[in-house]
């Protein structure tokens, strides 16, 4: 017996000396470009700032294996990249360069062991961050990809186009406005403050969060919860697994909602006209104009028109949970 509490006093030891010691690399990977803790050996430094003119630039290009990227404002008409890397790092170094009229920052082999225990990331580049301060009066295009870190955009983003990928990291941006916003993460959370265009988002398991903007719009999360509001156009929303809370501000365009397992909530104001269809394969189904809709037997399938009816359909359909529609 005293051997097993010596061997847990020690395990417990062992651990703590792991939490303290990988602390010294903890600045920097929980804020506006991450959402979850993320320790490294060693702590970061500022390896290279660079400055660039943006007048002939069209695109920013970012490709990062690991490491995380933030988005930010400058204080003038140029561009600063500002790279903070380990310093005892052994991977590869950022490179940041024009190519015609693009921006390039480029970083693309990452030697350091990631280790994962209860949740927190050990190893690897965490702390690590490249930091990209764009003109106020940028409105070309940009696209960032890292494999397993974070992006963040603190500032207001008024772009052409905007991508925004991770393998295997959270998606945070603040204010977006483009023609066009692709954001996705294999293992990660997605969250918008406000995005303002049309919009194309979708997790493999994470949750994804849009709390404002217009424009068509297609979710879908593999494996997550799905919260929009403020919708306006055309849009459509899936979940494998998880639950769809959804609040529209115009009823403009069709709007489709699926979940293979999980609730559905849908908010509309009560000043439109729609036909709705509405399925639950196990699962209830409650309106606030179930009076105006047609019922199976089962009470499972409903349809009918509100409003006085139009040609822009509502459709939910639930496989394993129930469904709610609102009037606001």
């Amino acid at each position: 017996m005293k051997n097993t509490y010596l061997i847990g006093a020690v395990s417990f030891l062992a651990f703590a000396l792991l939490i303290c010691a990988a602390s010294a690399g903890y600045s920097g990977a929980y804020g506006a470009a991450s959402g979850s803790f993320s320790f490294a050996w060693g702590s970061t430094e500022l390896s290279s700032e660079r400055v660039f003119d943006m007048s002939e630039i069209q695109n920013v290009d970012v490709l990062c294996d690991s490491i995380n990227v933030v988005l930010d404002e400058s204080d003038g008409e140029m561009c600063t990249v500002k790279v903070y890397q380990h310093k005892n790092r052994r991977g590869t170094e950022v490179q940041t360069e024009t190519i015609g009229d693009t921006l390039s920052v480029r970083r693309e082999h990452n030697n350091y062991t990631v280790v994962s225990l209860f949740g927190f990331r050990f190893g690897g580049s965490g702390a690590e961050r490249v930091e990209i301060y764009l003109p106020k009066d940028y409105h070309g295009t940009v696209k960032v990809e890292t494999g397993s870190g974070n992006i963040g955009a603190g500032t207001d983003l008024r772009l052409k186009d905007f991508q925004a990928v991770s393998g295997s990291g959270n998606i945070r941006c603040r204010n977006v406005e483009a023609g066009g916003i692709k954001a996705s993460a294999g293992s990660g959370n997605i969250s918008f403050e406000n995005a303002e265009g049309n919009r194309d988002i979708s997790v493999g398991s994470g949750n994804i969060r849009i709390l404002g903007g217009t424009g068509d719009t297609v979710v879908s999360a593999g494996s997550g919860e799905i919260a929009v509001e403020g919708v306006s156009g055309k849009f459509d929303a899936s979940a494998g697994s998880g639950n769809i809370r959804v609040c529209v501000a115009e009823v403009s365009e069709d709007i489709e909602i699926t979940t293979a397992s999980g609730n559905i909530n849908l908010e509309v104001p009560e000043k439109s006209s729609f036909t709705y269809a509405g399925s639950s394969v196990s699962g209830d189904i409650r309106t606030d104009f179930d009076n105006l809709l047609e019922w199976n037997r089962k009470g499972n399938e409903a349809q009918g028109s509100y409003g006085g009816g139009s040609s822009i359909q509502i459709r939910t359909q639930a496989s394993s949970g129930n469904t709610t529609v609102v009037l606001q």
